[in-house]
């Protein structure tokens, strides 16, 4: 599928490092219409934490921030690549506040490795369960190997049972669509924002011989169920579109703590 964040071609003309992605990602997305960078959108949701009475957001890393109010916890996680020693702090703290919910924004998560999205969401779980399946295209042919199994269980520490928001959006791509998709199906949890970006797969990267490197999609993700949501996105429980709202507030944010407030 050539619609997919993973599928690029990058080169050097004239001395200049051109990248081509055929997806155009991150500035096809709706939140980086909306909001146009990072740094932007960052802004927006700390000062519609702090208008709700949450400490000003504190960096563990630039991979991940955090901050809490009286009773509930927020985890931003901005990519799964050697993320997860950044979580463990973020999480302690948090879990040490005695939130009565916690609230995970991968809404601009890049992704990065199953490892780290898998030991995150054993914290939210108290028994081996099946996250999903994957399956790895034959090089050469159109057939896939053998689907895998991969397994969640349990991370070792404190769990987190009570309920848990995941904020999703159609930037959260590659393992943050497998990170949501795993964590919906938890009974605790509840996914709120846009569907996320239907690009899942991991690069497989191809050196060609004029020195150019083409990335593609090589594999196919399921969920528990079977189920492929390749080119759709995960489908969020309540789905609520930034792009809609007031640029100087983040709807999303405020739409979960209101659930919060009604459920808790």
């Amino acid at each position: 599928m050539l619609n997919d964040a993973h599928v690029s071609l990058t080169a050097e003309i004239n001395g200049e490092r051109k990248v081509c992605n055929a997806f155009d990602f991150p500035q096809a997305t709706n939140i980086y219409k909306r909001y146009g960078n990072d740094t932007s959108f960052f802004k927006v949701v700390d000062r519609t934490l702090v208008a709700n009475d949450f400490e000003v957001p504190r960096a563990v890393s630039n991979k991940l921030s955090y901050t809490f109010d009286n009773g509930i916890g927020y985890i931003r996680i901005n990519d799964f690549m050697k993320s997860w020693k950044d979580f463990e702090v973020a999480y302690k703290i948090c879990v040490e506040s005695k939130p009565k919910a916690i609230i995970l924004d991968i809404r601009l998560n890049r992704g990065g490795t199953d490892h780290d999205l898998h030991k995150i969401a054993g914290k939210f779980i108290d028994k081996k369960i099946i996250g999903h399946y994957k399956e790895t295209r034959i090089a050469g042919t159109n057939d896939y190997s053998k689907i895998k199994t991969w397994h969640l269980s349990p991370t070792s520490g404190t769990k987190f049972l009570k309920p848990v928001y995941v904020l999703t959006s159609d930037f959260s791509v590659s393992a943050a669509y497998i990170f949501a998709m795993t964590m919906k199906q938890l009974p605790n949890v509840t996914l709120i924002g846009e569907p996320t970006n239907g690009s899942m797969s991991h690069l497989q990267p191809i050196k060609l011989s004029n020195g150019w490197d083409v990335t593609i999609s090589h594999k196919r993700t399921y969920s528990a169920q079977m189920g492929n949501f390749e080119g759709i996105g995960v489908t969020p429980n309540i789905h609520v579109r930034n792009i809609e709202s007031d640029p100087t507030e983040d709807l999303v944010l405020i739409k979960t703590l209101e659930e919060l407030q009604s459920s808790l």
